[in-house]
């Protein structure tokens, strides 16, 4: 099994490749995605793969630096720099600065928190 650590970057190496089935194969069925307010945003994998199949096909060039990460017990948290996204009539949107928690629970990320 992997680490919380080697999932999380094989996540990312997913995300920045947008291979879809790789990105959600290191989730979690019942996935919990919260945004910033700690609202919510997505649960199940069905809502991942339908919200990140979109964004992938929608940002063929999106890009997650990872620019500082904190590894605590079954957490990751990266700081990203997010490069490469597009709006939903194609013009260009600026880099997205932001933390992202994950916990990995049995070798899956099931939950993920927005932190900025």
């Amino acid at each position: 099994m992997r680490s919380p650590v080697e999932l999380v970057d094989a996540q990312v190496r997913a995300y920045n490749a947008g291979d879809l089935d790789a990105f959600a194969g290191c989730y979690a069925a019942g996935v919990e995605v919260y945004d910033s307010d700690g609202r919510t945003s997505m649960i199940g994998l069905d809502s991942l793969r339908e919200a990140y199949g979109r964004l992938f096909v929608r940002c063929p060039d999106l890009h997650a630096q990872i620019v500082n990460r904190i590894a605590v017990a079954d957490w990751v948290i990266d700081e990203e720099k997010v490069s490469g996204r597009v709006g939903t009539d194609g013009s260009p949107l600026p880099d997205l600065h932001a933390a992202v928690a994950y916990r990995v629970t049995a070798g899956q990320v099931d939950q993920v928190r927005m932190l900025g």
